[in-house]
């Protein structure tokens, strides 16, 4: 190789390393940013940079065959700016969605077989046909072009061209300092191309003098003064088109006379069901009904609420709308004016959406969908008119003074409170009918009964959610405190219809009596494990039981299959609420008024027969002053001893009277023995006839009850109090007798009432007091005659 140093050496030299600085300068730039464009560009400088250097090395080297191979590399760098410059620009007006393998696949490949084309040139003379070195200042070649070279400029100045389009439309739309930015690059990238047309057409400054390297200088300029004064990196235009493609919103453009001219991805989903949809050119009238009306009578912009049919259903949407003037999009944006001869309607002068003549105000639409906000606020609505109905049920429950009414007032308040067609409430002991708003139909009462009790054991709200199918299916609504454990499905053997098949639509399975089962959130199992044939209702298709505390189960049904929502089970569930108060008040209630009758009644008592002892008293006390005898003071001895037991029975009324406390169970045998041994037996004798076994009872009542019954046929015995009493047991009957003189049959139905007595001096509370014991603990006592003639009294349901 032979190097001189001519006159442009240095300055292309400059123009390199001024090149070469900007791209390290943009370099550390791009450092900051992630987008593509910033190495991008990047490359595209530093490949500038390149090809001047080169053209450096061939305006400075003499030798024909090196200044040839220089011209090769040159080339190759020349060859690979333009896709990249192409590539920024796409990027920086938008079109990144054309930065694809499917673009610029083609674009490099047709690169690359030019390059291989120069780089083998003297096989096949394509590019350059003949090379000579003339003599100019300028040590550079000259040639004759073959075909691949004009192959060559046509691929550069094709690519160049497109991207100065895309550089000047975007230069238009916009405005201020990026409107300058976009200037200053177009003057990037008119230089070199213009300079290169000016070199081709003759007009070099000398010959072989390449003007479009020169250029370079001014892109040079360009880019330093976009990226430090106009914000190269930092600031990008973003086309109309690339705002609303990536709107998230569906969004229309309309033109005056009704007609939809644009749209986005988003809404060509909502109304055709698929994103590539196209519906630009036909009606909004056709498209959205609903919005053509809203245009129609709407000549200002703003916000509206509207319904509209889209291809996933009908949804709720807020529609912004911005009028714009002409035909809309392609317009002039601003605001719609009628001073300047605008009507501020869609259809122009016309009286329709689609009559005007295009000179009316187009509109750009916006739509937000609200559905799921209206769902909720028509939920919040419908829950606040729920709480306000549940608070007039729950004073309506509290001013009710008897169960039957609270019971009644619950069924109806129930089913009118969810919607449903029917409702009733059942008792948690027998499972029997509490209330109802009516007849259940075909539905099993049996088979409601064993679902009751198992929602009642389980303490959580089920749903059946299809009564009309065999084999129902089971869910579970709501949760409990625990922790749910799905207990594995038992394996069914063989059965004379084969081997188990696999599972089959939920119209087709026949499991138990309530079909197979599903939790969300309980550990109870509500499914029958036996009964009656699988649920086929005829009246009613969904079932929702809730338990109710100290009540039972409420059970409401709807004609229609799945009728039930979570909301409908938690309204159920707060009414329960209510009903279990409301039902605890009335028990306290009844309590009160039988404590208050009891608290008179013993008033009575105090006031009437203790007036009869205490006059004897102060009768024989009179006589006695007078004439003190033996038989005064025992007269008035026994009337003290009647007022003493009559106060002490009264005392124990006033006590205790029907209430027992814990209950637990114990040895009737001994719990016998302990009252007899509270009692005064003299010479009676007690008699144990057998194993009396055990009961869940409140020990130190049953005691009492015993020790009363005791009392009783000692006091009532045979004369010296020589009497035996006798206590046996026979299944759930604990029979107590005596051999004494018997009760009289007039009065046996009476004995057992407060304040009736067979003696003289009896206070006649015992035997009541054994009957309110026995009543407390859920038995009965009957009064009949003993084998020997005496009084027995049987106490019957004793377990």
């Amino acid at each position: 190789m032979s190097w001189e140093v001519t006159a442009f050496t240095a300055p292309f030299g400059l123009v390199s390393a001024a090149l070469l600085a900007l791209a390290v300068a943009l370099a550390r730039a791009a450092r900051r940013e992630t987008d593509t464009g910033a190495y991008l560009v990047v490359a595209l400088i530093a490949g500038t940079a390149l090809w001047v250097f080169l053209y450096t090395l061939q305006v400075s080297q003499t030798a024909p065959a090196a200044s040839v191979f220089i011209g090769k590399l040159e080339i190759a760098a020349l060859t690979a700016l333009p896709p990249i410059w192409l590539a920024y620009v796409f990027w920086y007006t938008g079109y990144e969605s054309w930065l694809t393998p499917r673009v610029f696949g083609p674009i490099v490949g047709l690169g690359l077989v030019i390059v291989l084309g120069v780089a083998t040139n003297e096989a096949h003379l394509l590019f350059w046909e003949r090379v000579w070195l003339p003599d100019s200042p300028v040590n550079t070649f000259e040639a004759d072009h073959g075909p691949l070279f004009v192959a060559h400029v046509a691929y550069v100045y094709s690519l160049l061209a497109a991207a100065t389009l895309l550089l000047a439309a975007t230069a238009l739309g916009t405005r201020g300092v990026l409107r300058a930015q976009s200037a200053s690059l177009l003057a990037f990238s008119l230089a070199p191309a213009l300079a290169g047309v000016a070199d081709a057409a003759g007009y070099a400054i000398a010959p072989g003098l390449d003007l479009a390297a020169l250029a370079t200088v001014v892109t040079a300029l360009a880019g330093a003064v976009s990226l430090f004064r106009f914000r190269w990196l930092e600031l990008q235009p973003i086309t109309r088109d690339h705002v609303l493609s990536v709107m998230a919103e569906p969004t229309l453009v309309v033109d005056g006379d009704g007609d939809v001219i644009d749209h986005n991805p988003r809404a060509a989903a909502l109304f055709t069901g698929d994103a590539d949809g196209d519906f630009v050119g036909r009606r909004i009238d056709e498209i959205a009904p609903e919005i053509g009306a809203i245009l129609s009578t709407r000549s200002t912009g703003g916000n509206t609420e509207t319904t509209l049919a889209t291809a996933e259903g009908r949804k709720r949407f807020e529609v912004t709308i911005t009028r714009t003037r002409g035909r809309g999009w392609n317009g002039d944006s601003g605001p719609v004016g009628a001073s300047e001869g605008g009507t501020g309607r869609l259809d122009g002068p016309g009286t329709g959406a689609g009559a005007g003549t295009g000179a009316g105000a187009g509109a750009v639409l916006l739509l937000h969908d609200v559905t799921e906000r209206a769902a909720a606020q028509s939920d919040l609505a419908a829950g606040r008119a729920t709480m306000k109905e549940l608070v007039q049920v729950g004073c309506d429950l509290s001013a009710a003074t008897e169960a039957k009414t609270v019971h009644e007032r619950t069924v109806h308040a129930a089913r009118d409170l969810i919607d449903a067609d029917h409702c009733r409430l059942l008792d948690g002991e027998d499972w029997t009918t509490l209330a109802s708003t009516g007849e259940t139909g075909a539905f099993d009462d049996a088979l409601s009964a064993t679902i009751a009790e198992r929602v009642a054991d389980a303490g959580s709200a089920h749903v059946v959610s299809d009564l009309t199918i065999r084999g129902a299916t089971v869910d579970a609504v709501g949760d409990t405190d625990e922790e749910s454990e799905t207990p594995e499905t038992p394996e069914t053997p063989d059965g004379p219809e084969g081997p188990e098949t696999p599972e089959t639509p939920k119209s087709q399975a026949a499991p138990d009596a309530l079909g197979s089962t599903t939790r969300i959130g309980t550990d109870a199992d509500v499914g029958a494990d036996d009964g009656p044939d699988p649920i086929i209702e005829e009246t009613f298709g969904s079932l929702a039981s809730v338990p109710v505390e100290g009540v039972g189960v409420l059970q409401v049904f709807d004609r229609d299959v799945d009728a039930f929502e979570e909301t409908d089970v938690e309204t159920l569930r707060l009414l329960s609420a209510h009903v279990t108060t409301a039902s605890e008040q009335v028990a306290t209630e009844a309590e009160l008024r039988e404590e208050r009758d009891r608290l008179e009644e013993f008033a009575s008592v105090v006031s009437h027969d203790l007036r009869n002892p205490l006059s004897v008293a102060t009768g024989y006390l009179e006589l006695a002053r007078e004439e003190p005898t033996e038989d005064h003071f025992d007269r008035i001895g026994r009337a003290l001893d009647q007022m003493d037991d009559l106060l002490d029975d009264l005392l124990q009324l006033a006590r205790h009277g029907e209430s027992i406390g814990e209950t637990e169970p114990v040895d009737l045998q001994t719990v016998v023995r302990d009252a007899w041994g509270m009692v005064e037996t003299g010479d009676a004798t007690l008699r144990l006839d057998g194993d009396l076994g055990t009961a869940d009872v409140d020990r130190a009542r049953v005691v009492e009850l015993f020790a009363n019954l005791f009392s009783n046929s000692i006091e009532h015995g045979s004369d010296g109090g020589k009497v035996t009493v006798r206590v046996t047991r026979e299944g759930d009957r604990i029979s107590v007798s005596d051999d004494g003189p018997g009760i009289p049959v007039d009065v046996r139905n009476e004995v057992l009432e407060r304040g009736v007595s067979t003696s003289e001096g009896g206070t006649g509370f015992g035997l009541a007091i054994v009957d309110e014991i026995a009543e407390a603990h859920g038995w009965t006592v009957e009064v009949d005659e003993s084998e020997s003639g005496g009084a027995q009294f049987d106490i019957l349901d004793v377990e």
